[in-house]
Parts: C-alpha cells; sequence; structure tokens
C-alpha cells in the first residue's frame, strides 16, 4: 500500500493556486486578481499534515513559499541569514544569533525570540520523529528580544546549517492547527488544501523582504 501510494503520488501533479493581489493598491470594479497555477511533481503528504515540524513535511511546504527557516541557501549554495540576521560563535559549544526585526506571521503574530524559541523547541520534543537529529542542542534561550543563545552538548561544527532544514520552519506559536492551517512568515499564506490534489495559497501584502525593499 505504501509503495502506490509513493507512485501515484509521483505520477500525480500536486497543483498550488497563488492568488497574487496587488500589494498596497486598492482593488477597483475593473481591476482583476491573478491567478498563478504551477505543477509540482511532489506536495505535501497525502495524509493530509502540513506542520513542517512532522517528519519530512516542511520540504514540500516550504516550497509553496508559507515558511521560513533561520538560515538558507542562495541559487549558489551560499549560506546566507533569512528570519536571523547573523550568527557568532561564542566558543566552541555557544552560538549567538541575530534575529531579524518587523517580521510577523500571517496571523499577525510578531515574530520574536519567544517564537524562535517555541518553533525549535517543538522539533526537540521526545515525541518529534526527527528530534534525535537534533540531540546535539543542550539548551536554547534569549538575552533580549531578538537574539538568541545556542548551546551544544559538545562541538559541533554544523549547529548553524542545521537551521536550513525546513522541519525547522519558524511558525505562529498562536496558530490553532498547524496540520490543517500553516501559519508561517513566508511570501504567501493558506488558504486551502486538498490532500493529493491542490493547495490554495494568496500573496503576502506583509511580507517583510517586500516591505524592506519598499522602505530601502
Amino acid at each position: 500500500m505504501a509503495l502506490r501510494m509513493k507512485l501515484s503520488f509521483a505520477c500525480t501533479a500536486i497543483i498550488f493556486v497563488a492568488i497574487i493581489i496587488c500589494s498596497g493598491c486598492v482593488q477597483t470594479e475593473g481591476s482583476e486578481e491573478k491567478i498563478l497555477h504551477v505543477a509540482l511533481t511532489t506536495g505535501p503528504d497525502t495524509g493530509g499534515s502540513l506542520d513542517p515540524s512532522i517528519s519530512w513535511e516542511g520540504w514540500p511546504m516550504r516550497r509553496t513559499g508559507i515558511y521560513e527557516t533561520l538560515f538558507s541557501y542562495n541559487e549558489n549554495m551560499t549560506l546566507q541569514p533569512e528570519l536571523a540576521t547573523g550568527y557568532k560563535q561564542l566558543n566552541e559549544t555557544a552560538w549567538r544569533i541575530q534575529l531579524r526585526r518587523n517580521v510577523s506571521f500571517h496571523d499577525g503574530t510578531v515574530m520574536d525570540a519567544d517564537t524562535v524559541i517555541y518553533s525549535i523547541n517543538r522539533v526537540l520534543a521526545p515525541s518529534n520523529s526527527r528530534s534525535s537529529e537534533y540531540s546535539f542542542i543542550k539548551n536554547i534561550y534569549k538575552t533580549d528580544d531578538y537574539t538568541i543563545v545556542l548551546e551544544t552538548n559538545e562541538p559541533y561544527a554544523p549547529t548553524i546549517l542545521m537551521f536550513t532544514d525546513t522541519i525547522m520552519s519558524i511558525v505562529s506559536p498562536n496558530a490553532s492547527d498547524l496540520d490543517k492551517e500553516p501559519v508561517g512568515t513566508g511570501p504567501y499564506m493558506f488558504v486551502s488544501f486538498e490532500p493529493g490534489s491542490s493547495i490554495e495559497l494568496v500573496k503576502n501584502p506583509a511580507y517583510w523582504v517586500r516591505n524592506q525593499k519598499s522602505t530601502g
């Protein structure tokens, strides 16, 4: 049964619809909303969970533009800050990470140190099937609203790289049901999902990258 599901899923394109509304513009009678249809060969699991901390669901959810991580790779596979602005290794087992300001989740919740720690702790929970991959983390705490310190059990060179993994997507702590209604900080917001068929998204008018460019 599992093999059949994988084959079926590989042969069935997953369509997501991004309803792109002109940011900062007033919709008039003559204006039209733009709809972009994109076909993907893979998508969220047919089981229906959209929670990025569940197994490998973070990868397809990242591709939809709903979620972001503290760090990511650019098109040249160079590590770059995303929801973080930078980091410093304090000693062999401690890292300080500066967080980006003026970022909000799709539900209006402000992203800060508390929300980041909340997201990381969801992955570290013993009930998470991938928590063992992050067993190198000894402690994590904030020193102010936009600074966190991460302590490891022993020297671990890939520490920062591990925060590019989509399982470490930053989620809103106020989301009521991340299995069915994902709430992230990305350029697209969740509208609806039909397992094995489609996911519908709408442009995030308050996306921090666009706002940063418009004020810069």
